[in-house]
């Protein structure tokens, strides 16, 4: 995915923990789910 955007392994895996810390995903392994409000 990283390679995808254009940025780092380290950028994306840290986006995804701050979205993950404020509800906006869930992630299981490979699959990211995005949580509707």
């Amino acid at each position: 995915m990283a390679a995808e955007l254009g940025l780092t392994p380290e950028t994306v895996s840290r986006a995804l923990m701050q979205l993950e810390k404020t509800g906006a995903i869930t992630r299981k392994r490979r699959l990211i789910t995005l949580i509707e409000n």
